[in-house]
Formats: structure tokens, sequence, C-alpha cells
């Protein structure tokens, strides 16, 4: 998981990971990457809750306006789309600012460290998180990155955020069931560009980091909806997305490159885990008319076995419009009964 970044100007590199330890027991909500188990297992939560919306976070110091932004982007479309609220913790605001120091130090992008380089903390996200003083009660401790050259730091801890919520496998994680984040926006370039590092590397172009850990506490279990829910995101009345995906890893899309070929802003629907959700039928429309699909992922066809049989994924075939409006149709069934769900949301101006 762990490679060696190459400077290509306003180029977007994002990463998942989830450290799935009892993927029985209701976890995998957090999505994405190709995690490996703990060598330290936290202890599973006994009792799951139905998600609801959590206190928003307090701002303490080391929230900039960047985390600020990614923090209020994570938490709107969560609790929009009803999928719960999730804390701050300045724990796991240290794990990611961790991770991201080391990052920038050796100039490596991933969710795993190697033992004596500059500033590790931890191989895996878990370890981060305990080294940082986080005690993890959830079978997830899952981490997204997203990582640019030659962008600005300022804004990127929306733009990002925004990124990763438009990326299949980091939707499904930052719409897991975990009750608590961490967040960090870290930026690298050389001598006099204001970055929070520097380098006398030449070949190394300015470039910021954008990290997001999730967990649950013992005192507070994982969250879950309810088994009647169908929830989506985007959801009715969602603005801002982004209108094409040019990366992710690992690739929905394995055939294409999405750099040159790049997918539409994906939707997520998502059913009680354990609940089997079938796709009877998907649409989305815009201005200019339908907008052509490929065909829904689900954990039968997914092709990184990221998707669990209770999550779709429904993706456009091609790039959306910016600053548009799109109707989305989708009808199915949750453990047998038929649903339908109806709504609209807006892309953003950016991708």
């Amino acid at each position: 998981m762990k490679k060696k970044i190459k400077a290509q100007s306003g180029a977007l590199v994002i990463s998942a990971f989830a450290a799935c330890v009892l993927v029985a027991c209701g976890g995998g909500e957090s999505g994405g990457g190709s995690g490996s188990t703990p060598t330290s297992q936290p202890p599973v939560a006994t009792t799951n809750t139905t998600a609801s919306t959590i206190t928003t976070a307090t701002v303490t110091p080391n929230y900039t306006a960047e985390e600020l932004a990614a923090y209020n982007a994570v938490s709107t479309a969560r609790t929009t789309c009803g999928f719960g609220g999730v804390n701050q913790n300045a724990s796991l605001d240290a794990a990611t600012l961790n991770h991201n120091d080391y990052s920038t130090r050796n100039y490596q992008f991933g969710h795993f460290e190697t033992a004596g380089l500059a500033g590790y903390t931890g191989n895996q996200p878990y370890q981060r998180g305990v080294a940082a003083g986080y005690t993890p009660s959830f079978i997830d401790c899952g981490e997204v990155l997203a990582y640019a050259s030659n962008i600005p730091k300022a804004g990127f801890g929306l733009l990002g955020t925004r990124r990763l919520l438009g990326a299949p496998y980091h939707l499904t994680g930052l719409m897991g069931v975990d009750r608590e984040l961490g967040i960090n926006v870290r930026s690298a370039g050389p001598a006099g560009t204001g970055a929070d590092f520097t380098t006398t590397n030449p070949s190394w172009a300015p470039s910021v980091y954008l990290g997001i850990d999730l967990a649950s506490q013992p005192s507070m279990p994982s969250q879950h909806q309810s088994g009647t829910d169908v929830l989506t995101y985007p959801c009715s009345g969602v603005t801002g997305t982004i209108y094409q995906l040019t990366a992710e890893t690992p690739n929905p899309v394995p055939s294409r490159n999405l750099l040159t070929t790049p997918i539409g802003q994906p939707i997520f629907v998502q059913v009680l885990a354990g609940n089997a959700l079938v796709i009877t039928g998907a649409s989305v429309s815009g201005p200019s008319g339908s907008v052509a699909l490929l065909p829904t992922m689900t954990s039968a066809n997914d092709p990184n076995s990221e998707l669990l049989a209770n999550q779709a994924m429904i993706m456009p075939s091609g790039p959306l419009s910016p600053s548009t409006t799109y109707t989305v149709s989708i009808t199915g069934t949750n453990n047998g009964t038929q649903f339908s769900r109806n709504f609209t949301f807006t892309t953003g101006s950016t991708s």
C-alpha cells in the first residue's frame, strides 16, 4: 500500500484503509484499501445503537480552517443523509497529524509506516491511534487519505474531503459506523513556499496531505441504522459534490484509467449490516437527459471485494456536469421488502 509519490501538477492520489478484525460482527462499513489485521486487536463493542446525530465537535486549537472545513464536510454529509454524526477527538487528531508528519518528512504516501524512519509512530492506523492516546473499542480503525501536488494548502480541507466523498471505497469508509474522527491537513514543498515542512530536493513540487481517522471507544459503541432504513449518499438536497472521479486506490473500474476516462459522482446505497440489499433499478438524469450508468456495483461483482452484502454503488459511466442538479431514482429490496428512493443532488464547480 505504501508507495513513493511522484510529483504531477494538480495530481490527486487517495487511498483508504480499514483494519476489519471481525467482519461478522458488523464492521467493514469503514471501507477501502488492502487492510491487514492489527497485531494488537481492539476489543469488540458488545452493544449497537441506532445511528443518530451526535454533538457537534468542539473546535480545539489544533483545528485550523482546513481541518474545520473537512470536519464540517464529513459531519454535514453524514447527518444530512442519516448515517449519524461523529465527534472530533483530540487523540485521533494527533494520530493523523503524526502520520502526515511521517508522510511529509519521508515523501511517502500510504497507510503503513516503516520503523526507523523520521516521524514513525506505528505501522498501522490502529497502532498509531493507540500511540497517540486513543483506546479504540470497535472492530474498525479506519483511515482515508488524500494527497495532491502543485496546489495550495488553503482550501484542500474541503476539496480533499469532497474528493473522498466522491470515491466509492472512501465514501463507504466516511459513512461507516464509527463515532469519532481525527483530521489533519499538512503541506510539504520547497523552502519559501509556506509549507509545514520543507525540502531542498528540487524534483518535489509543493504537495498537500489530508488524513482522516475514524474509530469508536468502549463508552460509545458503534452506531447502526434501523433495519428498515435505506440510506444513500448523495441524498436529497446535497450540494457541492465532485462531478468527476479521476483517481482512487483501489480503482473501482480496473478496466480504465480514471485520469483519462473518469466516472461521475458515485451514489452509495446502504441498509443495515446483515440485511440483504438488492438493487432492481437505478437511473440518473440531468438537464440533458438520462446519464449512462455502469453496472451497479455490489458485493457480488465488486472487482476489489470491498463492498458488503448490505451495500451498493451506482456509478455514472462518465463525468457529470459541474454546478448541475441531477435527479436519482433507485428501486430495490431490503431483506426482501421493496423500496424506492427518489431525490436530487447538485454537483459543485470543482472535481
